[in-house]
């Protein structure tokens, strides 16, 4: 399988990002994603990572990873989270669309996501 690997950095020193990279045996760097802080979320800085966990079914053909992270927007802390897609046990990649499908649901933990997840989700 591999290594999801959670980091946090800055952008010019001014400007605090968080990053993902996927590790296996064969390639230390197989996936790298710079997340909250850069691309669609340029607009905030990265805090922390909160939490990491599935939200799939068990038995689903691909695991869904959810991450959600602590970040200050604007004047305030407040939580946003990405979904990562795990197929064949060992190819991770970032599901943009399960991602934007819960940006305006105010989830308060993984075990929330999960739940909308697995009751709305009947096709893997």
């Amino acid at each position: 399988m591999g290594s999801l690997v959670q980091g946090k950095g800055w952008v010019g020193d001014v400007h605090r990002i968080c990053f993902i990279n996927w590790s296996t045996e064969q390639n230390p760097t197989a996936f790298f994603m710079q997340t909250i802080g850069a691309d669609d979320w340029e607009l905030v800085d990265c805090d922390k990572v909160e939490s990491v966990g599935t939200i799939s079914n068990p038995g689903d053909k691909e695991v869904k990873i959810a991450i959600f992270y602590r970040i200050y927007a604007r004047v305030r802390y407040t939580e946003d989270y990405v979904v990562l897609g795990l197929k064949n046990n060992n190819e991770i990649y970032y599901d943009k669309k399960t991602t934007e499908r819960f940006q305006n649901v105010d989830f308060k933990n993984i075990a929330a996501m999960r739940k909308e997840y697995q009751s709305t989700n009947h096709n893997n």
